[in-house]
């Protein structure tokens, strides 16, 4: 530990720090500090406005017959990491450890909680201070104001103990790792109730970036209730990781902190829930809104099934603007069945399906290509089954419908490994089954130049064509694709076969068939009259939040 003598005021290096008796200086930064390396130059250190407090310790010090003093700002060699670290680690106790207080905790108790916001009785027994929510602790250090962007973080390390290496020159991304580090070591979702001061940004990652967006988090507790089971979280390569129960708001969907603001009380008496507003996109979960909470009763909370939920830790602006391209860029799906056939569609890339919003996010990339396999299924004297219970038979559990399955209460329900759904109707006399595979995508149109020479670019146009059995290449593909890997992992391979962008060729829009019936018992088909026909439209949407495409497949029958 390095000490000042008091009678030279040089640096002195001591081993066994416990063994002597030293000054401490308790001050407040300003400009012209004098620091570790400037010390060493007595002429020069004179010339600097913090001088003048170490020469005064001293010669209080050696007033009282101390002969050392220790000053933060040049007993530290803040060039050292390691050093650094170690004396801030070691600061809360030295300044506890001194022998002439000018006060403490409960003395000044009242004067401390209005200047900090702290609460008296964590004042009076620090031991109580794991029970306040994290996202009340924080509140208390928003309207700090410190020297150095990162001193604003390192001060919390002794509220929340957690102690992290202390890199200068990182600036917000200490408030990052600080929320980190809590995240392992609690799991307290109030650590996610922060507030941006305006909404500059329409999409934010899922932690604050400054204590300041917490102000409002004074009256943050966490729920009590012993019955609602805290939930488990953890941090990823994706980012903050959770199984969560999302309910449906708004184009978005709520996510419940598991926490409440006691300063607010719903009309019927309840404490209010907090949550986020959370959307999803082609990599998982952003947070959006975030310059407000959601308050929502406990009545008006419905809990579904979790899902796994992946927020990264931060998003840049830039990269808040191609997330809402990309959500702009959506395929919102569409079926109207008129005919009294059932129909059952399996989606790919099935990862990219969203249930809530029946649509599928692109991302916004130019060569998106999804792909629609429908299974058109009937019975000749009962061509629609009647609404009666499902029997369902399944290797595997089935997947819920909110990760993207569809389940139809009129027909009994397969599922295979990869999740992919074939629904058959309940059979009678005779039954008709055949597949179509709707193949569509994104597509750049042709580059214009303007006058001035400058490229000008348009929208991405959209595509889709509808094929039946007859288009052999296509669904050889798709079988080959199906039995390597349980779904058409080459969906480029396929939208290459089609020739889509460099054919030129009008692309098929309608199909018709004339059903072929198999007698339950006898293998001996025979062809309806009827005709059912198939009906594809692709086309850009105007003024809809749920995406700027629309894919509308019709069925129906013509006598």
């Amino acid at each position: 530990m390095w000490l000042l003598n008091t009678a030279s005021l040089a640096l002195e290096l001591v081993q066994n720090p416990d063994d002597c008796t030293y000054a401490v200086l308790s001050h407040t930064w300003e400009r012209g500090e004098v620091t570790f390396q400037e010390i060493a130059d007595l002429e020069q250190a004179r010339e600097k406005p913090g001088f003048s407090k170490i020469k005064r310790t001293c010669e209080l010090a050696q007033e009282r017959g101390i002969n050392y003093a220790w000053v933060d700002t040049c007993c530290i060699d803040k060039s050292s990491s390691a050093e650094l670290t170690e004396a801030i680690n070691s600061m809360f106790r030295w300044y506890k450890d001194s022998a002439n207080s000018r006060g403490d905790k409960i003395s000044l108790q009242l004067w401390l909680s209005e200047i900090t916001g702290i609460d008296p009785e964590v004042l009076r027994n620090s031991d109580v201070l794991p029970t306040v929510s994290v996202a009340r602790r924080m509140s208390w250090a928003a309207m700090r104001v410190t020297s150095r962007l990162e001193d604003r973080v390192y001060c919390l390390f002794g509220i929340f103990d957690v102690y992290l290496t202390l890199i200068y020159g990182e600036g917000l991304n200490a408030f990052i790792r600080l929320q980190e580090a809590i995240a392992q070591d609690n799991n307290d979702l109030s650590l996610l109730a922060w507030t941006s001061s305006r909404n500059e940004q329409e999409h934010r990652g899922v932690f604050a970036r400054s204590p300041i967006e917490f102000k409002r988090c004074g009256s943050v507790q966490r729920i009590k209730d012993p019955a609602v089971k805290r939930t488990e979280f953890s941090m990823t390569n994706k980012g903050f990781h959770i199984r969560a129960a999302l309910n449906r708001s708004e184009g978005d969907f709520l996510m419940s902190l598991q926490c409440v603001d006691s300063s607010i009380q719903q009309a019927e008496g309840a404490d209010g829930i907090i949550a986020i507003r959370v959307i999803r996109t082609a990599h998982g979960y952003v947070r959006r809104g975030s310059d407000r909470l959601v308050i929502v009763s406990r009545s008006n909370l419905q809990l579904g099934n979790p899902v796994p939920v992946d927020i990264p830790k931060d998003i840049s602006l830039a990269e808040s603007r191609l997330i809402k391209i990309g959500l702009a860029h959506r395929f919102v799906f569409e079926l109207e069945n008129k005919s009294s056939f059932g129909c059952a569609i399996t989606k790919w890339p099935y990862h990219l399906w969203d249930p809530d919003t029946n649509s599928f996010l692109t991302d916004g990339y130019e060569n998106f290509t999804g792909l629609l396999k429908i299974d058109i299924t009937g019975s000749k004297d009962n061509p629609r089954p009647k609404k009666s219970p499902i029997s369902y038979r399944a290797s595997s559990p089935i997947p819920s419908a909110q990760e993207g399955n569809v389940s139809d209460t009129e027909t009994i329900l397969n599922t295979r490994k990869d999740y992919g759904v074939r629904l058959g109707p309940i059979l009678s006399q005779a039954r008709h089954f055949s597949t179509y595979v709707v193949v569509f995508g994104l597509e750049a149109p042709e580059q214009t130049r303007t006058s001035g020479d400058i490229p000008e670019w348009k929208p991405l146009k959209p595509w889709a064509a509808i094929y039946g059995k007859a288009h052999q290449m296509l669904f050889s593909q798709l079988e080959s694709e199906e039995c390597r890997h349980g779904f058409p992992h080459g969906l480029n391979q396929i939208r290459d076969l089609l020739r889509v962008r460099s054919s030129g060729r009008v692309l098929p829009k309608t199909l018709s068939f004339n059903p072929t019936w198999h007698r339950r018992w006898r293998n001996d088909p025979f062809v309806d009259e009827s005709q059912i026909q198939l009906s594809l439209s692709a086309g850009i949407m105007e003024h809809s939040l749920m995406g700027m495409f629309r894919l509308v497949l019709t069925v129906h029958t013509k006598n």
